[in-house]
């Protein structure tokens, strides 16, 4: 299992709409992401890099692995 790197918020955002995501709405700075067949997943749009903890909750919500989500950068 490889280790996440330190991500913005734009760039998992990216990483989720290559894997089919869409954005379905935005409540202050909290981007609300809605896939055909996976489930909803709630990126902070916040300004910096994300923790490593939080992008790991990001990718396990979105149902990826990490290796799998490291693909789609």
């Amino acid at each position: 299992m490889s280790r996440l790197p330190a991500l913005s918020a734009q760039e998992a955002v990216d990483a989720l709409k290559k894997a089919g995501y869409s954005p379905a709405r935005q409540s202050g700075s909290h981007l609300t992401l809605k896939h055909p067949s996976r489930p909803t997943v709630i990126v902070p749009m916040h300004g910096g890099s994300l923790h490593r903890g939080l992008l790991m909750r990001i990718v396990k919500q979105a149902g990826f692995s990490p290796d799998e989500f490291l693909d789609l950068l």
